[in-house]
């Protein structure tokens, strides 16, 4: 799904938002889907109040879905409930529920009516991935032990919309070769078999948390955007004060500057001169748009590569 950056909904036209039609965010509204596109990772909802935004629509991002879905989508016609969100440009759903306001749930329901299964929806198969292209959306599973009915090869094919990411669609994750997995398995409509939701073991989530052991600390905190890669949406944040960190996030951090300096070194270049905390574009919080030099307010991680942020907004 189109998951980067700030996405769609912001400003074209260089509008402030000072500019923009404000919104109470605070109000609930009820809607019907307009269109939504299930890949792509957007659509359209229609208010079922009138002259609330410009045209009566709002653009709706898979990321406001409250769903329980590892795909969360919404389909045309949809009755939802959701409440608005102050843009740069127009305002834009967010937090999107059904219309008695439980979470979206219907990927479950479309597979049962839709798919084949070998055993049932609920059968789970063990595995090792072989390889999965994230450019190319596929992959390959080689099963563990037995295959578990006849016509099923050793290796099996995985795509993309059957990796649980945890509903990340865009901008997923790199996975490594040769980590266990756990799956169903599908017999399509012209007797191929293929992976049906590949998770970590137990049903977890192949999310980064997961898959690079993400622990988040408590806390908010501020800084500037010391660097920003707004092509391939990542940068640096060098926090206001770095003392207020968390004991466990100032230990991360010293020894990710410690390494960092050190391949300097080896490569016969400055390392750097100030701790700095990393940030990517799936962190942001919807809407925001980022420069270097930017007052910002963010929450902190610490995974496998260091110190990361989360939650950022313009300050």
């Amino acid at each position: 799904m189109g998951k980067g950056g700030s996405g769609r909904g912001g400003s074209r036209n260089g509008a402030s938002r000072s500019n923009a039609k404000k919104v109470d965010e605070t109000v609930r509204y009820q809607g019907t889907v307009k269109n939504y596109n299930k890949l792509s990772g957007y659509g359209f909802i229609k208010l079922d109040k009138t002259g609330v935004v410009d045209g009566d629509e709002v653009f709706c991002h898979w990321k406001s879905i409250s769903s329980d879905d590892r795909f969360p989508f919404l389909h045309k016609d949809l009755k939802v409930e959701l409440s608005l969100k102050n843009t740069d440009d127009k305002p834009r759903a967010w937090s999107v529920t059904l219309a008695n306001g439980d979470n979206v749930s219907l990927q479950d329901e479309n597979d049962a009516k839709n798919k084949t299964f070998v055993g049932d929806q609920n059968s789970r198969y063990k595995g090792t991935l072989k390889f999965y292209n994230g450019k190319a959306g596929y992959g390959y599973i080689t099963i563990s032990g037995k295959v578990p009915a006849e016509g099923i090869g050793e290796d099996l094919r995985v795509e993309r919309a059957e990796v649980n990411f945890g509903g990340v669609k865009s901008s997923p994750p790199n996975i490594s070769n040769g980590i266990d997995v756990e799956f169903g398995i599908v017999k399509t409509k012209k007797d191929q078999y293929k992976a049906y939701n590949m998770t970590l073991p137990n049903g977890a989530e192949l999310t980064r948390e997961n898959l690079e052991h993400r622990s988040e600390k408590t806390g908010s905190y501020t800084g500037e955007i010391s660097f920003w890669n707004w092509r391939q949406g990542w940068g640096f944040i060098t926090p206001s004060n770095p003392n207020t960190l968390p004991p466990a996030v100032k230990t991360a951090l010293k020894k990710q500057m410690d390494a960092a300096v050190e391949k300097a070194k080896k490569n016969g270049k400055e390392g750097p001169t100030a701790q700095s905390i990393y940030l990517r574009r799936v962190d942001l919080e919807p809407g925001t748009r980022l420069n270097s030099g930017m007052k910002v307010k963010f929450s902190v991680y610490v995974d496998d590569k260091g110190v990361g942020a989360h939650r950022i907004i313009v300050q």
